[in-house]
């Protein structure tokens, strides 16, 4: 089956990245654990697209020798064939729209760490939580 949304267009209303001045080579590194809060909602006076958005950072309290610290905020905007229903639209949102704006974050993370002091961080697999078509923030550990 192919994708019924199509990505209009993407960016980034906020990115940082910082280095840790406290991180130690040698020491031991369990990955980045990254938080994740996400939105999908309706575009007023458009009943054709979703705004979906999607916030990944680093869980500071859980990460062990982080490398960097981030965050990353990307915005997208999707937009459903003619005539599709509108539940049919917003059900399909999040499975189609965070994975993409994940991606892109991704990407954005290596680059914007490409020349960074401790090399270029690449963003492990990140949790979602998408239940009945809705999405939201991933649980408490």
């Amino acid at each position: 089956m192919t994708n019924p949304l199509r990505l209009e267009q993407y960016f980034f209303p906020h990115q940082e990245v910082r280095a840790n001045p406290g991180h130690d080579p040698a020491g031991k590194l369990d990955g980045t654990n990254t938080t994740t809060k996400t939105n999908i909602s309706r575009i007023p006076d458009r009943s054709d697209a979703v705004i979906a958005e999607c916030v990944l950072s680093l869980d500071e309290t859980t990460s062990e020798n982080p490398i960097y610290f981030f965050t990353l905020h990307v915005f997208g905007i999707f937009v459903a064939p003619e005539g599709m229903p509108e539940d049919v639209m917003m059900q399909s949102a999040p499975r189609t729209a965070i994975p993409i704006l994940i991606g892109a974050a991704r990407e954005r993370l290596a680059e914007l760490t490409a020349r960074a002091p401790w090399g270029t961080l690449f963003l492990n697999t990140v949790p979602i939580q998408i239940q009945s078509g809705v999405v939201g923030d991933t649980p408490e550990p």
